[in-house]
Order: structure tokens, then sequence, then C-alpha cells
């Protein structure tokens, strides 16, 4: 009996170990089709190898004491962040979001706690040589995600990680895996000195043929990886990537015994310094200004960090500024995870007009999690920092000074990196294994031994009761996490495939309500494919009458439906309003814009939606109103700057082109080309517009009077 136990114990540690292995091919998952196959395909085969191995850790923690979690700081501060992103999300503006998230990001406090699953059980079953098995299989991993991502087309790479911001912290973690990996073949006798020798280090031994080779290999590594970063054009990769080889330098040089590795990490630094310097001080020469890499790197080089933040990061400081008005207003919890875009449409910036028309996210970790759990939820994710750079320099843990310092470098590099962009699945992986070996240095026994004993079949009923009942949580949940999102995400690109193949079927209605009805996770983006489905089928003249009717009828259903949980969402209220408007019901896509203008009055796009309804419905006044505000909000947006003119010009044009509201014309063109350049008066296509000669005559007359100047090329430009 007891030798079968100890039999089931190495099967079930293989197996779970493998298992945790299996989870670093995440950023090389990809299906295309997926909704959001970068992201969905990803977050799918994580969680189902997480619970495959807690399927089997489970097996291996009920009958091996010593593979069950060991207390310790680290756990207390991943449970109590967990905790209080539990309660910020029980108090989020949106639970339902910030439990489940969405396909586009598929984070929310359901991923959380699969990274904490992953966390628990590696940082419970790896030991010795184990660790540097997952290392190298995520470096070789690396290798192959990289050359991947060398097969695009010129330009930011970003692979099958479908963003160049996230294979950019990718790559720049492996490098200092890279380096870890040689510096310990340097060292020697590489288990032991990894998992037991404290800061005072043997001369390292005599180096082999084998060893530079295997030196020279992970070196290579780290070169791909930073050459990798490099063509990802990641600038917050590229500084965190100097910090930290700047710590780990520094640290080196400061603690290393032996005079060979720390006069190389002092030369190590001087290098990189004056690689830092050389790139900043010849950043106007032809060579970088020709690179697209070098270019955007040299950027960040300089004393004026006022010039950086206004030329490089102008929307990245706006959207700060933004989230911080959110954190003040909900400081305590936030407004729950994936809610950022809440924030975004009550505290939006005009000047934000040129962007992107969603942010989701802040582009800055920390502040993400200011608003995604307030100051407690940005406390307890510090802590996991803090905690890990405790465990490190603690001397129960006795780690080399070779981890040290490339421990310390990697978690200042990632640190930084977050300073400018957001998490994503494949770093969370990399970042929760790391806290895991951190972890697991402190808390585990080298020598731990095992007693011996055979169980009793009093605790062999409880381990098959225990395990049965796992078993079935973990069925119950990988349901609801799993299979049941999957199958909507797949059922979802099916029939926007469908409709792109065979047409629009005739039970386009039920499938799309179908879809919704299967989760939360991609119900929303499901009701938008709905929503911008809708016009083209009321618009197609071969769908049958009945089919349309059948859609209009499910699509009023479901906004009903949602009304009751997204009321306050800007985004859902202006789908609803341009999907309304596209079929030719004003009075209803009326209601929904002004909803969302009420939610978010700094919005133009919202302002040129709701102004187009007022003119239709005849109410000039407040069209032109509104179109006003929305230009001096942002009179450097030429879209605003047309829209407004040209509803004024219209309103003249049914006046007969009264003097006064031409001279406003005229006095509104002048300033947008004296303030903000625009030089439509100088256009013969702006001119042509107007075929009153009378009108014509009146701006040109005024326009002249204005820029004396100018008259010649105005009048040039009329004719």
């Amino acid at each position: 009996m007891n030798t079968q136990i100890q039999d089931l114990k190495k099967i079930f540690r293989i197996v779970t170990i493998i298992l945790i292995i299996g989870t670093l091919l995440t950023p090389f998952i990809f299906s295309g089709n997926m909704f959001f196959p970068y992201i969905a395909s990803k977050a799918f085969f994580m969680r189902f190898m997480i619970v495959l191995s807690s399927i089997s850790y489970i097996g291996l923690a009920l009958i091996d004491k010593n593979s069950r979690p060991k207390k310790s700081q680290m756990l207390y501060a991943m449970s109590g962040f967990v905790a209080i992103l539990i309660l910020a999300t029980i108090n989020s503006v949106n639970p339902t979001r910030s439990m489940w998230s969405n396909f586009e990001r598929m984070e929310g406090l359901v991923t959380i706690l699969y990274m904490m699953v992953l966390f628990v059980i590696s940082s419970a079953t790896l030991r010795k040589r184990e660790w540097p098995w997952l290392m190298n299989s995520s470096i070789v991993i690396s290798i192959i995600v990289g050359l991947q991502a060398l097969g695009q087309d010129a330009g930011r790479i970003f692979g099958h990680l479908g963003n160049s911001s996230y294979l950019g912290i990718y790559a720049l973690i492996h490098v200092f895996f890279g380096i870890l990996g040689a510096l310990m073949v340097f060292r020697g006798n590489r288990e032991r000195e990894l998992m037991e020798s404290g800061d005072a280090h043997k001369t390292y031994h005599k180096l082999k043929t084998g060893n530079y080779v295997t030196m020279g290999l992970y070196v290579l590594v780290a070169l791909f990886n930073a050459f990798i970063l490099f063509k990802t054009g990641t600038r917050g990769a590229f500084v965190g990537l100097v910090v930290g080889l700047i710590l780990s330098s520094i640290y080196f040089a400061w603690k290393e015994k032996n005079k060979t590795i720390r006069f190389g990490a002092i030369g190590f630094l001087v290098a990189v310094l004056v690689s830092v310097v050389l790139l900043g001080t010849l950043k106007n020469t032809v060579f970088i200004k020709e690179n697209n890499m070098l270019s955007r790197f040299s950027s960040l080089i300089t004393t004026d960090v006022k010039s950086v933040l206004k030329n490089q990061g102008e929307a990245r400081t706006m959207i700060w500024r933004m989230a911080y008005e959110g954190v003040k207003e909900r400081p305590l919890l936030g407004w729950g995870q994936d809610n950022f875009g809440y924030v975004f449409a009550k505290y939006y910036n005009p000047q934000m007009y040129a962007q992107e028309q969603w942010f989701d996210r802040s582009h800055n970790v920390f502040m993400d999690w200011l608003v995604a759990g307030g100051i407690l939820g940005l406390v307890g994710y510090l802590s996991l920092f803090a905690t890990a750079l405790y465990f490190l320099f603690s001397k129960k843990a006795q780690f080399t000074i070779i981890e040290k310092s490339i421990l310390l470098g990697l978690l200042a590099a990632y640190f930084v990196h977050n300073m400018f962009v957001f998490d994503n699945l494949s770093s969370y992986v990399l970042f929760f294994l790391i806290l895991a070996y951190i972890n697991d240095r402190y808390t585990h026994d080298r020598h731990e031994k095992n007693d011996g004993k055979a169980l009793t079949d009093n605790e062999v009923n409880k381990i098959i009761l225990i395990g049965v009942l796992s078993l079935l949580a973990i069925s119950y949940i990988s349901y609801h996490t799993i299979l049941k999102p999957y199958t909507q995400n797949s059922q979802l690109i099916k029939i926007l495939k469908d409709m792109q193949v065979t047409g629009i079927p005739a039970d386009l209605d039920k499938r799309f309500t179908d879809v919704m009805a299967l989760g939360p996770t991609g119900r929303f983006e499901a009701f938008e494919q709905f929503s911008t489905t809708l016009p083209k089928i009321v618009a197609e003249a071969k769908v049958p009458m009945e089919t349309k009717q059948k859609m209009f009828e499910a699509y009023e259903k479901t906004v009903a439906e949602l009304d009751k949980t997204l009321a306050a969402d800007a985004r859902y209220n202006y789908f609803v309003s341009s999907t309304y408007r596209n079929i030719g019901l004003s009075d209803k896509s009326m209601e929904y814009i002004n909803k969302a203008y009420a939610l978010s009055p700094q919005k133009q796009s919202f302002a040129y939606n709701k102004a187009i309804l007022l003119l239709d419905a005849g109410k000039n006044d407040e069209a032109i109103a509104l179109l006003k505000k929305a230009y001096e909000d942002a009179p450097q947006n030429i879209t605003a700057y047309g829209y407004y003119v040209g509803t004024l010009s219209e309103e003249a044009k049914k006046n007969n082109y009264n003097i006064a509201q031409m001279n406003v014309i005229a006095e509104l063109l002048v300033e947008g080309y004296q303030k903000y350049n625009y030089d439509i008066i100088f256009k013969k296509e702006f001119w042509s517009l107007f075929t009153d000669l009378k009108a014509k005559t009146m701006l040109v007359n005024r326009i002249s009077e204005l820029m004396p100047d100018k008259k010649a090329e105005v009048i040039e430009a009329s004719k």
C-alpha cells in the first residue's frame, strides 16, 4: 500500500509539473476561429491547463503533506489582494463585467483567481531542479514565439501575442532568464548553488567546453529576446530593461566577492550607461532618425521630461488625469475591474479627439488597479512586489547573489514597464510563476523527509471523499469559466462568418439571442455585433420582411433586458442610439443618445450624433449650440470645426443667407485659419459648396476685410 502511495505521489507530481510547464505555451496559442483570437484562445488554453494541473495537484496534496501550501507572507498578501478584489467586485458599478470581463481582455476577477491557483500549485509542487526546467522550457518557447513574430512584415512586430507591447514585456522577462541561466552555468554546480547557497559564493569552477557552449546559448537567448524587444518598439519595456540591467549590475558590483564577476558587472554597467548616452547624443543624426525603432527609443533620452510626456505620451497623460478623477470619486474600492470605460466616459477629455474612441484601460497598471480596486486594490497589488523583495533578501530563502541581482532587476524592469502599459495574460502567467518561485524558496525545507507512514482506511476514505467533491467543484468551475464562454465565443464567430459566406439565415435572431444567453463574458460583444448587423439587414432588399421583423423584435427585447444593467454605460447607450438611427427610428435614437451624452457630455462623437438628430427634427438652434460647444471644447479638432461650419452654412442657406449669419461663418473661417491653420478657405472644393453667388460674395468680402493680405488668394480660390 505504501509503495503504491509513493508511486502515486511521483505520478501526480510529474503530471502537475508537466501541466504547469504547459501553461507557458500560452503566448504561442492562437486560433483564427475565435472572436478576439489573440486573447480568447490564450485565455481558454491557460484556464484549461490550470484546471488540469489543479486536478492533478489535489491528488498530490491529499496524499503528500509536503506538497500542501505553506503559510507565508506571500500567500497572505496574495489572499489579501484577492479578498480586496472580491469586495471591489461586489461594490463595482458593473459587478458582472468585473467578475467575467469580456472576450477582448479575458481578465476580471475570474482570471486573477486562476492566477492565484497557478501560484499556489507552482509554489507547493516544484522543487530543486524542477524550477530550472520551468525556466528553460519558457526560454525555448520564447525563441519559437520570437521567430514566429519575425516572420511578419516590416514594422512593430507582435507575433501570436497580437500586440507589440505584450510581446515587448514577454521578451523583456526572457532577457533576464537568459542572463540568469548563463551566470548560473558560469558559477557551476547549478542546482546546489541555485537552491542552497547564500551570499558566500565559492570560487567558480574551471569551465569545460560544454559549459562555454551552454553559457553561449543562454547569452544568445538573452540577445535574441533583446532584439525581439527592440523590434516591438515598446518604449516602456525599453526603459524597464535599462533600469533593470542597471540595478542588477549595481547589486552585483556591490555584493559579489569574485573579482571576475564583480568587474564584469561594473563593465556591463558602464556599457549600458554609455549605450544609453550615445543613443541620446546621436538621436538627431540621419542614421537614428531613419530607423523607426531607434528613433522611438532615443526620443525618451532627454532631461526635458515634460517634452517627452507632451510629444510622446500626451494621450497617456490625459488618460491618467481622467483615471485620477475617477479615483477621487471612488477612492477606497474603486469602480471594479474592467470598468475603466465608465471613468473614461464621465471624465472624457475633449483633447482626446484624435485618439481611439474607446479606452478600457489607463495604460498604467498601477492607475488601473487604483481605478479597479481603489487604494486598497493598489496596496494589495504592491504588496506582492514588496513581499517578493522581502523574501528575496531574506536569509531564510538563501538566494544566491546571482539570483538576487537578476530577480531584483527583473522585478524592477517589470514594475517600470507597467507604468506605461497594462498587463496581459502572457505576462500574468510569468509574473505569478516568478512570485511562486520566490515563495517556494522561502517556505520549503530543502531536506523534507517522508514520514513513511501508511494511510489508514479512514484517511483513504477521507481522501476519496475530498477528491470526489473537489472534482465536482472543478467541473462546475470549468463549465462556467471555460466551456460556456468558449462555446459562446465559437458560436459568435460562426454567426459572423456564416453571414459572410451564406448570407442572412432565417433564424439569425435566435442565433444572436442564444449566444447572448450563454453567459456574461461575451454578452455585450455579441450585442454590439447584433447592433451593427440589424441596420444592414433592414436595408437589404433581399432579406424577407419576416426575418427583419423577428430581428427587430429580438433586438427590442434584448435592449429592454440590458437596460436593467447597462443604463449607466455610455458606450451601450451610444450603440443603441446608432442602431435605432440607422433603421430610421429617430425618437428611440434620440432617447438613447440623450442618455449617452448625459453620461459623457465632453465626447464630441456623441454631440455629432445628437446634433444630426436635432437637425432632422428641425431643432436647428439646439443643434448649432451643441456643435458650438463641441468645437469650443477642442478647437483643434477639425471634425468638430467642420460640423459647426457646415451646420451654420446650412442654417444661413435656409434664411436666404442672412448677413449676420454669413458674417459669423466668415469670422469662424478666419479664426480657424489664423489660430489652427485650417486652410479650407483656400480650397476650391470648399467654395464649390456655395452655388449661390450672393452667399459666396458675402463670404469673400467679409474674409477679405478680416484678412486683407489674403484677399487675392481667397478671391482666386472662390472662382
